[in-house]
């Protein structure tokens, strides 16, 4: 039931964004990790001490994994095909279900039908999240795709996941296409930071801080 009391929170949510978040705040991480390894193995002389520098990588690392861990769990269709197929379709038919009866639909489907119906949504919904058919749900209950009149069925269903898909790849292309057009914009800057091409030792040998701008310490 957790996951039908939370749909209509999905409607104001970008689950594109939030994984794209959580993808980076673990970048981030590695990151940390990867500079605490060095900083602890490496025996020549610091711009920085060396002590300070640990315990600020060590709290900005608890930091970011403290909002992971506060972060909702986004779980991947193939994911859980894979690893929990008998809780992904108890869930897709519970949203079945649930939009049947928030519409009082008399023509439901039959039974055989609807584990059909679970198939086809497990089928077509590879490379979306389980969060993401439970936001289609959401949306289809607010009118979005139109009138359903007293019927539900895999063409009505798989055409709203269809709808859904293009909408979701607009979106990415257009983060894409933002993203590149700052990534030009700051392009010059990163060439700076990086043109040594020893980032770990710009960081701590030299004292400037590449995370930090172009200021030293």
């Amino acid at each position: 039931m957790a996951l039908i009391k939370h749909t209509n929170k999905l409607l104001k949510t970008d689950l594109d964004l939030a994984l794209l978040e959580r993808v980076e705040l673990n970048s981030k991480l590695e990151e940390l990790r990867r500079d605490y390894v060095w900083l602890r193995e490496f025996k020549g002389e610091l711009k920085v001490n060396r002590e300070e520098e640990l315990e600020r990588i060590t709290q900005e690392g608890n930091a970011i994994k403290k909002i992971l861990s506060e972060m909702p769990e986004l779980l991947s269709i193939t994911q859980l095909d894979r690893d929990e197929p008998n809780y992904l379709r108890s869930s897709i038919l519970l949203l079945i279900n649930d939009y049947s009866d928030f519409l009082n639909i008399t023509e439901n489907l039959k039974t055989s039908q609807t584990q059909l119906l679970v198939e086809l949504v497990v089928e077509h919904g590879k490379g979306l999240l389980l969060d993401d058919i439970a936001k289609l749900f959401a949306l289809a209950k607010s009118g979005e795709y139109g009138e359903v009149y007293n019927r539900l069925d895999g063409q009505v269903i798989l055409g709203w996941l269809k709808q859904y898909k293009e909408d979701r790849r607009e979106r990415i292309m257009q983060r894409q296409q933002n993203q590149r057009s700052a990534t030009r914009s700051t392009k010059h800057r990163d060439n700076e930071h990086h043109h040594l091409g020893k980032p770990l030792e710009m960081k701590f040998i030299t004292g400037l801080r590449i995370d930090a701008g172009d200021s030293k310490k």
